[in-house]
């Protein structure tokens, strides 16, 4: 019988299997039941006395085991990475006070990449109606200043393109300080309504704005 421990310093495939089934709270009966083999056998795997094949793991991970745990890659680490390279990202775009996001791009990390082994292995895997991580990372990176999407960068040409027809139909002038300041107004208005397009009422109202306070 082998120790725990693996060569490499990480837990066995039996102890895997031990901390799998007790995190599930099944009996070795109930987990080889499950998994269509007999409690002797299951023993066995668990004293890494035998190794269980593809469909033993497939059975085991439709019981609700995770697949990366099986397959030698412990939750914590994967969230301990996940998380540092998260939060070096918003240290590098300087996104700040968003910890709720990360999180939530963190869980659905995880939540997808256990999703695509447990499919590998060939268990089921129930269809989400939640937003992707690729959606929820894309909207976290547009909070901040240093990323450019193209539809926001179609938004910005908008709002410039917009502000100064409005400028010459009106027939008024802003100072390049005061145009400056209103083309990143509706250019932010567009990023947060998600939107490509600025909006005509708040472009009037900023000339009205900037008119009524003798800026013009």
């Amino acid at each position: 019988m082998s120790t725990s421990k693996d060569k490499k310093g990480s837990l066995s495939l039996g102890r895997r299997l031990i901390d799998e089934r007790k995190r599930l709270k099944l009996t070795q009966k109930e987990a080889a039941e499950g998994c269509r083999v007999s409690r002797e056998m299951w023993g066995r795997y668990e004293r890494d006395d035998a190794m269980p094949g593809a469909n033993v793991l497939e059975n085991f991970v439709s019981l609700g085991a995770y697949p990366d745990v099986l397959l030698g890659d412990p939750g914590n680490e994967s969230r301990q990475g996940i998380a540092l390279l998260l939060s070096e990202i918003a240290a590098q775009l300087g996104l700040y006070n968003k910890q709720n996001e990360l999180d939530a791009i963190e869980r659905k990390l995880l939540e997808e990449s256990r999703s695509d082994w447990k499919e590998m292995l060939g268990g089921p895997v129930a269809p989400s109606n939640q937003p992707s991580a690729a959606s929820l990372m894309e909207n976290w990176l547009s909070c901040s200043p240093h990323v450019l999407f193209p539809r926001h960068r179609w938004a910005l040409e908008d709002a410039i393109q917009t502000l100064e027809f409005a400028l010459e139909v009106a027939d008024k002038k802003m100072t390049p300080q005061d145009k400056a300041s209103a083309i990143e107004e509706l250019w932010r208005d567009a990023k947060q309504g998600n939107r490509d397009r600025v909006d005509l009422a708040s472009v009037k109202a900023l000339i009205d704005k900037s008119a009524s306070s003798g800026r013009l």
